[in-house]
């Protein structure tokens, strides 16, 4: 038999992350984007112009200028080049990670049981348009940002850093409280009885009627609760602090407790996190290509 021949196609997006126009731009490639009227009607058999076929061979010839530069820029070719975007940095933190004790690495594996609920549980960021002033135009706003927040977290910041173990013994808010002292990380399910905003004006109400179940007569604001009769979910000791200045309520139940020790993310990957954090402070109005680069990875490495 002969030598089988495959095309294999990847998505040039989920490697990059970028529309082609700012890929290009990023890259500085000889063949960016050109002007297009995407207004006027094309068909099948409509005869292009030279400007128009040369818009459309720019497109093409600029992703394989950009794309190689990527390839050279990660020391890389077609067989290790990463399919997405986080590809890059996982490649590193898994490096890095090889100097991390293995068997102990694995023991912080969850099971079957403890993973469905961190799925129940986890949420991306908090936003929320606040309801006194949807569809209003708001003069003299201000807003402050965090400089570097993702690796300050990753840095500074505590995570759980044990296994999860069943904490039977947990039934009570109490109990909630005494484990949060002995700096435990808590996740576990919660049933609301009768549970309402504390401040009926504040705008960004925290309990998801997503992330809820068994929900039961709920004033519902865009998704969010401001009260119910009943209302079950999934929760971590992080959560339930942010519940309990927000929501005050009749009673609460609490099941499936699960606990593990808080502490500082492994050494290795820390460094990482430091390395990449010089790299894009000192590259910043230098060399802005590795800026750019050490900038994806940083976030990239606080999603992964």
């Amino acid at each position: 038999m002969g030598h089988e021949r495959h095309l294999e196609f990847r998505c040039s997006y989920h490697q990059t992350h970028k529309s082609l126009d700012k890929l290009l731009k990023d890259y500085d490639v000889e063949n960016k984007k050109l002007d297009y009227d995407y207004n006027i009607r094309r068909y099948p058999w409509t005869v292009l112009t030279r400007d128009e076929i040369d818009y459309c061979v720019n497109d093409v010839v600029g992703l394989v200028q950009a794309m190689y530069s990527r390839m050279v820029q990660g020391n890389d070719n077609l067989y290790t080049l990463p399919f997405t975007s986080t590809g890059y940095v996982r490649r590193l933190a898994r490096n890095a990670m090889k100097q991390y004790n293995f068997n102990k690495l694995h023991s912080m594996m969850c099971n079957y049981t403890v993973y469905e609920m961190l799925r129940e549980e986890f949420r991306g960021g908090d936003t929320h348009a606040n309801r006194y002033f949807t569809g209003k135009i708001i003069e003299r706003v201000h807003s402050f940002d965090r400089a570097s927040s993702y690796p300050d977290v990753m840095l500074n910041g505590q995570f759980p850093m044990s296994p999860f173990r069943l904490n039977p013994d947990c039934t009570t808010l109490n109990d909630l409280e005494r484990l949060h002292r002995y700096g435990q990380a808590v996740l576990f399910r919660a049933t609301f009885i009768n549970i309402e905003q504390k401040d009926v004006y504040y705008g960004c109400p925290y309990l998801s009627r997503d992330k809820g179940r068994n929900i039961e007569n709920p004033i519902i604001d865009n998704g969010r609760i401001l009260s119910a009769d009943k209302y079950s979910c999934t929760l971590t000791d992080v959560d339930f602090n942010i519940i309990s200045n927000e929501y005050v309520w009749e009673d609460v139940e609490i099941s499936d407790v699960y606990t593990a020790r808080y502490g500082r993310l492994p050494e290795p990957l820390r460094q990482v996190v430091r390395d990449l954090f010089i790299n894009k402070t000192s590259l910043k109005g230098v060399d802005e290509k590795e800026y750019m680069l050490s900038k994806e990875l940083i976030n990239s490495l606080y999603g992964m």
